[in-house]
């Protein structure tokens, strides 16, 4: 019979773990909550061996060089299962580690806005705002003419990076075409020049001399005669050098057939989907390499101990790299002091203000005079301060043992390059209606689902499969109790409630039918005013014709549930049997020999416990300003030696304030850690 006609998924002899020849029959396309007390097999039987069972099979109908790569499970300890149809599973689980997944990749959401960015996206100069526009050979004479008129140009072709040896034999062949200059570091040589290379030169930027001419109306013909071929012999890439009449002050102006930047010339490719990843070199950020996080020196880790003189060893990392360090540390020390001036000797947190950030940060343009050697004169230079010569010293040192101990002065934080986005600059400055793709995944889920209904929408009309897409998963997401998370919000920072749910409204959006879910406690994590709609969305999954099969202990979800399956009576060794199967009422109705979880649901049952509470002695840790993530400068206090809970709603923050807060500045107090 077709998988698609059968009613119930049939599982027999199932002894995975404490299973005790477990025989059942789950109803198919129904919701199917299984429960009993904690250790009784509900997972032994929905994971460890339905979808172990589902996953097997599928990796047998796979070629065998597929099967090398994927990972392999053992077949389940169970006679049989009939009526499998693929199996999907949403476990219970923290986030990954990676610092590349977020709320947008792991829901396929900003797979679809690179797409619609790429294809709709307005290009602008990220040095200068500029529209980036396709000029024609026309379009470029007309503009120059416009803007330069009456100026001098010299319009270059641009040769490829090359070796002194291949330019030794090029420059004869363009003397042969008809050319009679270069221009090689900046200066216009002749061909017939014998010192045309320059002495000890490996690798040379050089370019021909196409044309010199005033521009003029009367120039027109020639100048766009001239721009042709220079187009065709620098690659579709030109360079007009362009000085106002009686002045030898010259610009360089940028001349492309591609895409260029109406202002400065500045040439962009077209964009695609790969320039918006920060997984691809063509996208991400040169600086971080696509992580949108880079290592930094730290004040407080600089300076750990404030109570220190400088003289005394306040600035923790000057002495490092020895004698011969870049800080130049005792000879500097010295000179500074008496020319900032500061006294080395009093306290670090004694010193004015201004000073510390002078020492740390440079004194700017301010000229010092420093000796560092007797046999060579003073010279006069510029302060940059510690941090930027500990930046300098990181950069050129060979020693990786030397950039080992400069780490530990470093933390994380957002790359000074592109700011935290991860893609480069070009990309970033792409633009739909006014909004860049990092601003619209700095939004969170209800603010970019408004804006994809709104301006967002209206511009990119012409992609309407795209937008869909985009908002559909933005309404899951919705849906599913996570519209307060922004889209760049990493996805190792999610709460294991968060990251299934995530997960869920992922699969929302593919809109499979005939699929087996196993969910593990999806309500675990979300406040109970937040349950109705993560039911509504296990509703609609099964609705579209999906089995859905939840290990759970919630009670709205048991009571929403077509049937319940409970295991017991017990955990371990007393658990691992069938003990109830039925629909919710029939469970309310059961006696308690019958089942454990029924006089819970009927109210005849309830767990109360009585404990002694304990008032604060005076002693209390307090948070300030709290505002990592969605905190919102939060201050609170807690008590020392006491028990305290913090709820909220899902998304208020709890996580954010005692684990990525409180624990993190305990961690970093007690412990030291980063």
């Amino acid at each position: 019979m077709p998988v698609s006609q059968v009613s119930h998924i049939h599982i027999k002899g199932a002894r995975e773990h404490n299973l005790r020849d477990v025989e059942v029959r789950i109803p198919r396309g129904k919701l199917v909550a299984v429960t009993g007390v904690s250790g009784s097999g509900k997972s032994s039987l929905v994971f460890d061996t339905l979808y172990a069972e589902g996953y097997r099979k599928y990796m047998e109908s796979l070629s065998t060089r597929a099967r090398q790569v994927l990972e392999q499970v053992k077949r389940p300890d169970v006679d049989f299962i009939h009526g499998l149809s693929p199996v999907l599973a949403i476990e219970q689980r923290t986030a990954g580690d990676s610092p590349r997944s977020t709320v947008a990749t792991v829901t396929e959401i900003e797979d679809y806005a690179r797409l619609l960015w790429a294809h709709g996206g307005e290009q602008f100069c990220p040095k200068d705002a500029g529209r980036v526009v396709q000029h024609s050979i026309a379009a470029t004479v007309d503009r120059l003419l416009e803007t330069e008129k009456g100026s001098r140009l010299v319009l270059l072709a641009p040769l490829p990076v090359a070796k002194v040896s291949a330019l030794r034999d090029e420059f004869p062949r363009l003397r042969q075409r008809g050319y009679q200059r270069v221009r090689i570091g900046g200066e216009i040589k002749s061909l017939d020049d014998p010192r045309l290379i320059p002495t000890g030169a490996r690798e040379i930027t050089a370019e021909i001399v196409i044309d010199r001419i005033v521009l003029g109306d009367d120039q027109r013909a020639r100048f766009t005669d001239s721009l042709e071929l220079a187009f065709r012999e620098g690659g579709d890439r030109a360079i007009a050098l362009v000085a106002h009449s009686g002045t030898e002050d010259w610009r360089e102006i940028s001349l492309a057939q591609d895409l260029a930047c109406e202002i400065c010339g500045d040439v962009f490719e077209k964009p695609t989907p790969a320039h918006f990843s920060p997984n691809s070199p063509s996208g991400a950020c040169p600086d971080c390499g696509g992580l949108g996080r880079a290592m930094r020196f730290d004040e407080s880790l600089i300076v750990p101990d404030t109570d220190k003189s400088i003289r005394g060893g306040a600035i923790k990392p000057w002495r490092i790299g020895g004698r011969n360090s870049i800080i130049r540390n005792n000879a500097t020390l010295k000179q500074l002091a008496e020319q900032l001036p500061f006294d080395p000797e009093i306290p670090w947190r004694k010193l004015p203000e201004e000073t510390r950030n002078a020492i740390l940060h440079g004194a700017g343009s301010r000229k010092f005079t420093f000796k560092f050697r007797r046999s060579q004169p003073a010279e006069e230079m510029e302060f940059a301060g510690v941090i930027s010569l500990l930046e300098e010293a990181r950069r050129v040192s060979r020693s990786d043992g030397f950039r080992a101990r400069l780490s530990a002065f470093q933390v994380a934080g957002d790359c000074p390059g592109c700011g935290g986005v991860k893609i480069n600059r070009a990309s970033a400055a792409v633009r739909i209606a006014g909004v860049s793709l990092p601003e619209f995944l700095a939004h969170d889920v209800e603010g970019a689902l408004a804006l994809v209904e709104s301006t967002i929408g209206s511009t990119a009309t012409t992609h309407g499969e795209i937008v869909t897409g985009i908002r559909d998963r933005l309404r899951f997401l919705n849906v599913v109790g996570l519209g307060y998370l922004t889209l760049d919000r990493g996805y190792s920072t999610l709460s294991g409630g968060e990251a299934q749910r995530a997960r869920l409204a992922g699969q929302l959006g593919m809109g499979l039918t005939g699929v087996i879910y196993v969910l593990d406690e999806p309500s675990v994590g979300l406040h109970p005013a937040d349950n109705a709609r993560l039911l509504d969305t296990l509703i609609e999954l099964r609705d579209r014709g999906n089995s859905l099969i939840v290990v759970e202990h919630d009670e709205d979800t048991m009571l929403r549930a077509d049937q319940l399956i409970e295991l017991g009576p017990g955990a371990g060794t007393e658990g691992g049997e069938l003990l109830f199967q039925g629909t919710p009422r029939e469970c309310i109705e059961a006696s308690a020999s019958q089942s454990r979880t029924g006089p819970f649901l009927a109210r005849k049952l309830s767990v109360m416990h009585e404990s002694k509470r304990l008032a604060p002695d005076g002693r209390w840790l307090t948070v300030k300003g709290a505002r990592e993530h969605n905190l919102a400068g939060v201050t609170a206090r807690f008590p020392v030696g006491l028990l305290t809970c913090v709820t909220g709603v899902s998304g208020s923050g709890k996580s954010t304030l005692v684990n990525d807060v409180l624990a993190s500045a305990a961690m970093r107090q007690l412990n030291g850690a980063k």
